[in-house]
């Protein structure tokens, strides 16, 4: 049991770590039209996942020394209030992604020089605009906006509504949200495995001690 615990964390602080660091990478082309406090989300659950594993490593020895034992339910403790406090966050801030997302997908679109690196996020998370097309108030529409523009006009290939992809807002706001949804539900499972882990090892604890009373 105790092996099991001390490998479900190794796991569980991985499963952050890997996670986060796929999602930084997608986050790669937002870092320019994003607000930092949304961008340096999966930055903060990279940290806690390489907590965790640390953590989980460092336990491997709590049942050698007494202070190392309570080193390590402290430590649990702490962690354990970290992770509660941005799970909270985390679900609290679900009901405004989509008002969030379009607050700072519109101050993007509309500042020219931010317009290339929106273009960036159109390609990357393959949609247009906004709220669509429409967003750009032409018929001809940017590249980034087709994933393969081929309405041939004058032998020439352009990008039109006809062939344009849906707006970014309601594409990010998806993506922003099963991302949080994931890491939320991923660290509620944590920390209940967590709050029985700290359990079991306050219980290694008295036992130790009822043994050590009981040889003295």
């Amino acid at each position: 049991m105790y092996v099991f615990k001390v490998s479900y964390f190794k796991l569980a602080g991985l499963l952050l770590v890997g996670g986060s660091i796929a999602a930084t990478l997608r986050f790669s082309t937002l870092w320019y039209v994003a607000p930092p406090n949304f961008t340096t989300a999966p930055r903060i659950v990279t940290i806690f996942g390489l907590l965790i594993f640390f953590i989980a490593v460092f336990g491997c020895w709590i049942k050698e020394n007494i202070y190392y034992l309570i080193a390590y339910v402290v430590s649990m403790l702490f962690l354990a209030a970290g992770k509660i406090y941005l799970a909270v966050v985390i679900f609290r801030s679900l009901g405004q992604v989509e008002r969030l997302v379009a607050n700072w997908l519109g101050a993007a679109f509309i500042d020219d020089e931010l317009k290339p690196k929106f273009h960036d996020v159109e390609i990357a998370f393959q949609c247009c605009g906004t709220i669509g097309p429409g967003s750009y108030l032409s018929p001809v529409l940017p590249d980034s906006c087709c994933l393969e523009p081929a309405i041939n006009v004058d032998s020439q290939q352009i990008c039109t509504i006809e062939n344009a992809q849906e707006g970014c807002n309601n594409v990010l706001s998806q993506f922003c949200t099963a991302y949080a949804e994931a890491v939320g539900i991923v660290i509620v499972a944590i920390i209940a495995v967590q709050l029985a882990a700290i359990v079991f090892s306050l219980s290694i604890y008295y036992n130790g001690d009822n043994n050590r009373e009981h040889y003295t």
